[in-house]
Parts: C-alpha cells; structure tokens; sequence
C-alpha cells in the first residue's frame, strides 16, 4: 500500500474479546503464534526482535530508556511503585533441593589500564517539607578494587567476618 492501512476490530461494537490471531500451519492443525486483542493487549509466543534500534520501551509501567530501567513516575499525590529485580526462582513440584539462580549487578568493564566501572546503591533519603523532589545520594559504592563504602552505619543481624582492620 502507498497510503495508511487501517484493519478494524469489531466495528459495530456488538461484543468483546474479539483479536487479530496470527497462526503457524503444523502437524496436527494450527499453532497460535501471537494474538492482537481489540483492547491493544499483544501476546506473542516467541521471541520479540527489531531491526531497527528504539529508545524508548514501556511494559507495564516499567520502562527502558537510553540505559536506564524504571518503574513509571506516578501522579504527584502517589507513592512511587517498587521495581524488583529478582534471579530466577525454581518452581514448586515434586523435585526437591532445586537451588534458586543468583542476581548479578556488574560495573561496566574497561580496556587496557582503564578502570571498570563500579557500582553504586543510592538512596533518596528525607528532605525538608515541600513538594520537591529529594535528591539520590550514593550509600553504599562497590569499587573495583574489591573495597565496598558504606556512607551510614553497618548493622550486621548475624555477625561480620573477614578482614575488618581496612
């Protein structure tokens, strides 16, 4: 097509559910391989790729943009939402001692003698009274020298090991 083409979902509004369904022709029958429903909700059963690089992404209120990963700012009268970040739980079933997978953060790493990166926890503490935002201050930096900086107090709930004379 030369010009827009517009493919329409239910037009005279008689019911719900209706979906765009996109199918592989198998043995037996066919396989679904992604769905457009008429409320704009797209499931694909496979892999999501582009050609072409994009800066912005939203999925569910969470969005990746120019490196940077974050729940949605909410109305000005709502707390923030909470963005986990979790390693790969297994699930329940009849298997037992099945071990959890690990939650890497990893500083950028450098070239030659140049240093990597390191990496910072920050926090957003109380301010004064007002409207305005407070301001992210680092509290705990991971160097790449293997040393780690707590800005406030270590509270340890079962005791600290290691080398403690610094």
């Amino acid at each position: 097509s030369d010009k827009d083409m517009y493919f329409t979902l239910d037009r005279d509004v008689d019911s719900s559910g209706n979906k765009f369904v996109f199918r592989k022709h198998g043995t037996p029958g066919f396989t679904e391989i992604a769905e457009l429903d008429e409320d704009g909700n797209l499931q694909i059963d496979g892999r999501l790729t582009t050609g072409l690089a994009f800066t912005s992404l939203d999925v569910d209120n969470i969005n990746l943009d120019s490196g940077t990963i974050k729940f949605d700012d909410t109305a000005h009268n709502v707390a923030g939402g909470t963005l986990q970040v979790k390693g790969g739980s297994t699930t329940a079933g009849t298997t037992n001692n099945i071990a959890g997978g690990n939650l890497d953060l990893y500083g950028g790493a450098g070239k030659g003698t140049g240093d990597g990166g390191i990496i910072r926890l920050l926090v957003a503490p109380a301010g004064s009274s007002g409207s305005t935002l407070n301001s992210y201050i680092p509290a705990v930096i991971v160097s790449n020298d293997f040393s780690a900086t707590f800005i406030g107090s270590i509270n340890a709930t079962s005791g600290v090991s290691g080398n403690l004379s610094g």
